[in-house]
């Protein structure tokens, strides 16, 4: 059955009614330039070429104005930074101001006008309403009618207005600039008009109802209207964002009324208007940028709006673009298989779907080897830091290498319990645990050098608490996975065998961390995925003389092509498909085994993982989200050594490793997995009577404390390992 499409899925016509809005805000207009410069790139093309009404107050409808008449957002951007300090171009002499004072008493304007005039000619030349590109709306205030005065170019007593005109009176905010006088109706009636923010700081109420209005013999509803709405900041507190006059007093009833209006517009939107339907981009201000007339603000004023896409507004501008334009965006093509490949989906039967799925399912193990491996394969080779793995020849071997397989009849099990710390300090002080246990099982079986294992190969966990501070990075993240394994091997020479084994792997993903929507409104969103790949592995184990063995083993990557679905706010969606790519990274190793005395065994082992292929977590959603993280991971070393004493019946074992972190610096450790180098000292305990062999083992890893940026600016963690295991030879 074909899927629906996202449209769809949310229950929305193909193509709805696209509605740009633009507040007012002075020099902060260009905060809402850059999040349209962002939009635009998401596009892929100029904003006013994925719009059917623009409208916009004061500054808005400069913008708006500048879009309408073809410009991208890049170029408005370039004029603006040139021209902010000659739109508030104060006068030269303080006798300048004593005549202003003296003609307009102590309201008079802070600016003159000649400098917003230029600017607003150099832009607009001779155009008139009529000839923009778009319908456009700019709102000014009327103190003769005490109303909104709405300049439209779709109106026939318009279209024939200068655009700087229009732009100039929808601009003449008071105790800024003076009111500016012109013609408001077919009659030739005149009229001095103020700023539209008096009353419609934000012109969304007005756009709207003009987008329901001019159609109605269509039968357009709130239904078929989609709302991009930019904001240009708001205070954090009471205090008013009007400038001071000459005098040095703030308008408070001015302040009071813009923000009342700008309220009463949002909170009439969203009752009237379908959450998945209605866009709005607004971040809190400190106290210093709030006010509208300061052209040195305009750098920090960037820096940001460039923060607030970093933290969820980029997410939803991407969401916005894929409903603007009826298209995916952020889905990077794939010439060839490589990190988040693709891969065909295997066969398999029934019997080994459901053996994987449920050893997959028994618990979200927290990664103990490098990167998010693992290598806890039976208690004994725990007991002795897994050293020298390559060259044992042990049922347990299959994973590490398919010539190491024993001749006599023999079924092996193992069950690892890992007990895991970490906390994660951030910036203030405040620590966080996300330490997760789990239980790691394993099973083999081997006859005449054949064998078949289930396994754990790679494993993630960590949990953090809802509230803390780097939520907006990671909350819950899990990686589980199953491998079920036959190979075998074969005597090529003497002493030498050769051996290859074939592996489904089951491999799944479930992550989850918090998108600021708005300022104060946070929304959790939560990703998973899964998937079943195929991988080989080859081996060879020489044995020169009795009691030495050498062992190599090589295990293939395997190439993932995970799907599953994604949880998210109502603003993005509700529900999405996902799909990522990822695969799990090959491994070479090397083993020795030697018998050096008749109650003494030494083992070494050397492991190098390829983890450079891991270089970004790219996860694609089917309404055109993209969540990505950057890693740049590289290869890793494994270094170990053990050693067994034999008193019989007992088997008394012991060793000690090093594993190097795939994770290159503080910049690429994430929350999620925020590794490091690790230490393991281990211990372990075998007891045989007959054909049972009954073996214990006990690793504590000692990690490094090592930094972050992501959040976090530190880390520290411990972990703890036992298992048990038993084995029948017959």
């Amino acid at each position: 059955m074909k899927s629906p499409s996202i449209t769809e899925a949310l229950g929305l016509r193909p193509h709805p009614f696209r509605l740009l809005t633009l507040d007012g805000g002075g020099v902060r207009g260009i905060i809402q330039l850059i999040w349209i410069e962002r939009l635009e790139r998401h596009l892929g093309t100029p904003i006013h070429a994925n719009v059917e009404l623009i409208a916009g107050t004061s500054v808005g409808a400069v913008i708006g104005c500048a879009i309408a008449a073809g410009r991208s957002a890049e170029e408005i951007h370039g004029m603006w930074i040139s021209s902010a300090h000659t739109a508030f171009a104060k006068p030269a002499h303080m006798a300048d101001h004593l005549r202003r004072i003296a003609h307009l008493g102590g309201m008079a304007p802070k600016y003159l006008d000649d400098g917003l005039i230029t600017m607003l000619k150099t832009v607009f030349g001779d155009l008139t309403m009529g000839e923009l590109l778009r319908p456009t709306l700019a709102l000014a205030y009327c103190p003769k009618s005490q109303s909104v005065h709405v300049f439209s170019s779709m109106s026939e007593e318009h279209k024939d207005l200068p655009v700087w005109e229009v732009c100039r009176a929808s601009a003449a905010a008071p105790l800024f600039f003076s009111p500016y006088t012109m013609t408001i109706n077919e009659r030739g009636e005149k009229s001095p008009l103020l700023d539209g923010g008096v009353t419609a700081q934000n012109p969304v109420i007005i756009a709207l109802s003009e987008a329901l209005k001019s159609h109605r013999g269509k039968a357009r509803t709130v239904n078929d209207v989609l709302v991009a709405s930019f904001g240009t900041g708001e205070s954090p507190s009471s205090k008013t964002i009007t400038p001071k006059t000459i005098f040095g007093h703030q308008s408070l009833l001015l302040g009071a009324l813009v923000r009342g209006a700008s309220n009463t517009a949002e909170q009439s939107t969203v009752a009237l208007l379908p959450s998945r339907n209605y866009y709005r981009f607004q971040v809190r201000l400190p106290d210093h940028l709030t006010p509208m007339d300061e052209a040195d603000n305009v750098d920090e004023l960037i820096e940001l709006a460039n923060a607030h896409l970093e933290h969820g507004a980029d997410a939803r501008l991407q969401a916005l673009a894929s409903r603007m334009s009826g298209k995916k965006h952020g889905a990077k093509p794939s010439a060839k298989p490589g990190w988040w490949s693709r891969l065909m989906h295997p066969g398999a039967s029934s019997a080994a779907l459901l053996g994987l799925g449920l050893l997959a399912a028994l618990a979200p193990p927290p990664s103990s080897a490098a990167g998010f491996a693992l290598i806890e394969r039976d208690a004994a080779g725990l007991g002795r830091a897994f050293a020298g793995q390559a060259a044992i020849t042990s049922a347990a071997s299959l994973s590490a290498n398919p010539a190491a397989l024993p001749q006599a009849p023999t079924l092996s099990a193992s069950l690892s319990a890992l007990n895991n710390q970490l906390d994660a300090t951030d910036a203030r002080g405040e620590r966080a645990e996300a330490g997760v246990d789990a239980l790691i099982p394993a099973a083999y079986g081997a006859w005449k050098g054949i064998g078949l294992s289930l396994d754990v190969p790679f494993g993630l966990a960590t949990r953090y608490p809802d509230d803390w501070s780097g939520r907006r990075a990671a909350l819950d993240s899990e990686i589980r996975s199953a491998r079920l394994s036959l190979g075998g091997g074969l005597a090529v020479a003497p002493g030498l065998r050769l051996g290859a084994a074939l592996f489904a792997q089951h491999f799944s993903a479930d992550l989850s961390n918090a998108v600021m929507l708005a300022p104060g409104l946070e929304e959790r969103i939560q990703v998973d995925g899964a998937d079943i790949g195929l991988g080989f592995g080859l081996g060879g184990l020489w044995q020169p003389r009795d009691g030495l063995a050498i062992g190599l083993g090589y295990t293939s990557p395997v190439w993932h092509q995970l799907t599953g679905s994604a949880a998210l706010p109502a603003l993005l969606g509700d529900q999405a498909d996902t799909r990522v790519q990822v695969v799990t990274p090959e491994s070479l190793r090397l083993g020795l085994d030697w018998q050096a005395a008749a109650r003494w065994r030494l083992l070494a082992g050397a492991e190098w993982t390829r983890w450079s292929r891991l270089e970004a977590l790219d996860i694609e959603l089917s309404n055109g989200l993209r969540l990505s993280e950057d890693h740049q991971w590289r290869d890793s070393w494994r270094l170990s050594l053990g050693g067994e004493h034999q008193r019989a019946p007992w088997t008394f074992r012991a060793g000690l490793a090093w594993d190097q972190s795939p994770v290159p610096d503080a910049a690429h450790r994430y929350p999620r997995l925020p590794d490091s180098d690790r230490t393991w000292l281990s211990a372990g305990l075998g007891y045989r009577t007959g054909p049972w062999q009954l073996d214990a083992g006990l690793a504590y890893l000692i990690f490094a404390e090592r930094d972050g940026d992501h959040p976090a600016l530190s880390y520290t963690s411990d972990t703890s390992i036992l298992a048990l295991g038993l084995t029948r030879t017959w």
